[in-house]
């Protein structure tokens, strides 16, 4: 769902970082350190401010 319409891709980047935050959790900082990253590329994909589809255009070419 992330190559997918600039909607698509917010929205499933918003719920990837919803579930990895909620696993954060009850597994403590060891948890964190192993999905920091992750999570912050889910931030940077869900600010994303493209309207157009990159990924979709490729193709279709």
């Amino acid at each position: 769902m992330l190559h997918w319409t600039p909607l698509v891709r917010r929205l499933s980047a918003i719920a990837l970082l919803v579930i990895f935050t909620a696993a954060v959790y009850p597994f403590g900082r060891t948890d964190l350190i192993g999905h920091g990253p992750i999570m912050a590329i889910l931030v940077a994909v869900a600010s994303d401010g493209r309207r157009e589809t990159v990924f979709l255009s490729a193709i279709k070419c």
